[in-house]
Parts: structure tokens; C-alpha cells; sequence
């Protein structure tokens, strides 16, 4: 009886060893894992799962709008993720980060048709069976004096069978320097002017600026709006018709900086 136990469950131990990476990987395929873009603050990589080939570094994977001569502070750009189709293979998946100089993860990732964002990372989700997978996504530049950043991507290669034998691992580093030039006209709180007339916010700069993005937060922290603008007036509106009445921090991103105000409704 002892001997039919322990095979019971060495047999029951057998089964979960094998299907563990059929689970791990098959979740991955759905939406793609953090901490693992290999760049250095992460110091992992997806070949700790996708192991059958040797990692390979590859260029022109990572294609961004950002200019020769470097981001801008809250400025907000596109970046691709492309030319990763190979023959043999069916699947495929990344994730990316961005880091400046310390390792520090920077910016910020919104995410574009089948990606996701989590924390400072942006990947799949799902994994992509296209003949030439491609995924366009957005970063939005880091504050002021942030320095030189580097995007980090690890991509898998995968042949579909739901288990890590038979994929490719590959990982790409795009650097980009913080255009030193337009981020020093910064601009101030006292350039801005933010008023709430008839649930409207109205927006005046002193200075020229690009704005980009109107993030408002409730007391708590919580991002209750963002909309997108595109705008280099010196005067603009912004509806709050369906917010509550309460104590807001409106937040405007531009090629010159943030500005942060609290507003009263």
C-alpha cells in the first residue's frame, strides 16, 4: 500500500512538473511578464523561460518619433516595435522599458493596440500570430534634467506549442539624449493662469509652449481625466461637466515642463 502511495505521487509530482512550463508560458502568452526587458535595472531577461537558443542581440527592432536631436520634457512620442517575423515560427511577444543613467525606470508608457502597461513596462498582450507582428505604442518624456535615456526590449520568437523548447530570445537597446536645448526655457507656475468657469477649466500660458496633455487628480491621487491636446495657444478649455464637487490637482504636460495647479469646483 506505502508502494502504490509514493507512485501515486511521484506521479501526481511528474504531471506538475511538466505542465509548469505549458502554464507559465501560456500565461505569458496572453499578456507579457515585467522585470524581464533585459535592460540593467531588471538584470533578467525572457530567456529564463525561453531557453532552447542562445539569446541574440539585434538591431532596428525598436523605432521611435522622437528627433536626432533628443526629447523634449513631457513631450509625448510613438514608438514601434517591428521586424521580428522569422520562418518557423508563429507567435511572437515583447516587453520594454525605459532607464536613464542610474538604472532608474523614466517616462512614461501608453499603451497602443495589443499592449499593455504595467508599472514602468509596456508588452503584449495578446502575443501576436501576424505574419509581420508590429505593435505602435506611446512614451511621454521624463522631467527636466532627467538626462540621456535607453529603451530596453527583450522579444520572443515563439513556435507555438505552448511549452519554452523551440523559441528564440532576442533583446534590443535603442539610447536617446535629452534635448538639453528647448528643456531649458522651462516653464513656471506663475506662467500659468487656471481657472474654472461653467465646469471649464481655462488655461492661459504667459509663455509659448506645446501642450500635450491635461491629467486631472482628485484629492486622493487618483487620475479622474486625461485628454489628449495638441495645442500651442496660449488659451484653451477643458470640460469637467461629470466631475464631483471637491478639491482637483490639475496637471498640464508640455515641451516645457509640468505644471501642476489645484483647482476647487
Amino acid at each position: 500500500m506505502k508502494s502504490y502511495h509514493n507512485r501515486i505521487v511521484l506521479g501526481i509530482g511528474l504531471i506538475a512538473f511538466l505542465a509548469y512550463p505549458i502554464i507559465t508560458l501560456s500565461s505569458f502568452s496572453a499578456v507579457s511578464p515585467t522585470k524581464k526587458t533585459g535592460s540593467p535595472g531588471d538584470g533578467n531577461d525572457c530567456s529564463s523561460c525561453h531557453s532552447s537558443f542562445a539569446k541574440e542581440t539585434i538591431q532596428n527592432v525598436l523605432s521611435t518619433t522622437i528627433p536626432k536631436d533628443g526629447y523634449t520634457s513631457g513631450q509625448t512620442y510613438s514608438i514601434t516595435v517591428s521586424g521580428l517575423e522569422a520562418e518557423g515560427f508563429i507567435k511572437y511577444g515583447f516587453s520594454v522599458t525605459a532607464e536613464n543613467g542610474l538604472n532608474e525606470k523614466v517616462g512614461s508608457f501608453i499603451a497602443g493596440t495589443n499592449s499593455t502597461v504595467s508599472n514602468n513596462y509596456i508588452g503584449h498582450a495578446p502575443a501576436s500570430t501576424d505574419s509581420k507582428p508590429s505593435w505602435t505604442f506611446e512614451w511621454t518624456a521624463p522631467p527636466v534634467g532627467t538626462g540621456d535615456i535607453t529603451f530596453y526590449g527583450a522579444f520572443v520568437q515563439a513556435n507555438g506549442i505552448d511549452r519554452a523548447e523551440g523559441d528564440k530570445v532576442k533583446t534590443s537597446a535603442l539610447s536617446i539624449i535629452e534635448n538639453t536645448t528647448t528643456s531649458m526655457i522651462k516653464l513656471d507656475e506663475s506662467d500659468i493662469d487656471i481657472e474654472l468657469l461653467d465646469n471649464k477649466i481655462s488655461i492661459k500660458s504667459s509663455k509659448n509652449a506645446h501642450f500635450s496633455s491635461i491629467n486631472i487628480f482628485n484629492a486622493g491621487g487618483q487620475l479622474v481625466q486625461k485628454t489628449k491636446i495638441n495645442s500651442s495657444n496660449l488659451s484653451f478649455t477643458s470640460d469637467l461637466d461629470y466631475l464631483f464637487k471637491g478639491i482637483y490637482f490639475v496637471q498640464l504636460i508640455s515641451d516645457k515642463g509640468i505644471i501642476t495647479k489645484k483647482i476647487i469646483k
